[in-house]
């Protein structure tokens, strides 16, 4: 944002109005998209949660993405706080304290407003998370849940993009591996980092209907070409 604003000659907060003013234009397309689909209910869903963190890896949060991988498109993806894990999770709690862990609840939401798009009888592939039956019965309780083992993900896929021959979870993987390729801010090593949660949302739903208007039909073109 301040390489921005440098380029353009404009003051730094100049460039963050701007960035929430396309922010909230992209949730007003996205919600006109879903809204012109919900004739046709999607059959299939697919959703994982990429980590990223708030100013320091101290501080993790979740992003819960959901998919339609028969049409390769995103329907939602919600930022939350969780608690720091593995060898830094003593370190982040002697620092800044008990960090809740809003992701299910965060998810829950996401599958409930998405509701009108999806139908009952869905079936959901996800990976082995232990919060994700339950979630997934809450809202759809007439659904199919399919779930399949984590595998460890290769450096050239961004992190996301796992070494097997078939993968059950490639739309999924593939779109995740997408946001860290086109947001800086999710680069594994970057200078770039989320000053707030609410930054991080709003390039996230910037990125969400970029995708969904441009970069998923310039993929329909070329299998054409």
């Amino acid at each position: 944002m301040n390489r921005m604003a440098m380029h353009l000659k404009l003051h730094p907060k100049t460039i963050e109005r701007k960035i929430q003013y396309l922010a909230e234009k992209a949730r007003r397309s996205q919600k006109n998209l879903l809204q012109k689909m919900k004739e046709n209910q999607i059959s299939e869903i697919q959703f994982d949660d990429l980590i990223a963190s708030i100013h320091t890896k101290l501080k993790p949060v979740s992003i819960s993405v959901v998919i339609d991988p028969n049409q390769r498109l995103i329907l939602g993806a919600r930022v939350a706080e969780i608690p720091a894990f593995g060898k830094i999770a003593e370190i982040s709690k002697r620092k800044y304290g008990r960090r809740q862990n809003l992701h299910p609840k965060t998810l829950d939401r996401l599958l409930f407003e998405l509701r009108v798009n999806i139908a009952s009888n869905c079936l959901f592939k996800t990976d082995e998370h232990k919060k994700y039956p339950g979630i997934i019965l809450k809202n759809y309780p007439q659904a199919s849940h399919l779930t399949y083992k984590g595998e460890r993900a290769t450096v050239a896929g961004f992190g996301e993009m796992k070494q097997r021959a078939f993968d059950p979870l490639f739309q999924i993987n593939q779109i995740l591996a997408m946001f860290r390729a086109n947001m800086n801010r999710l680069f594994r090593r970057s200078w770039n980092t989320s000053k707030t949660q609410a930054s991080l949302q709003d390039h996230v739903d910037i990125f969400i209907d970029y995708f969904n208007e441009e970069l998923r039909l310039n993929v329909k073109r070329c299998k054409k070409i």
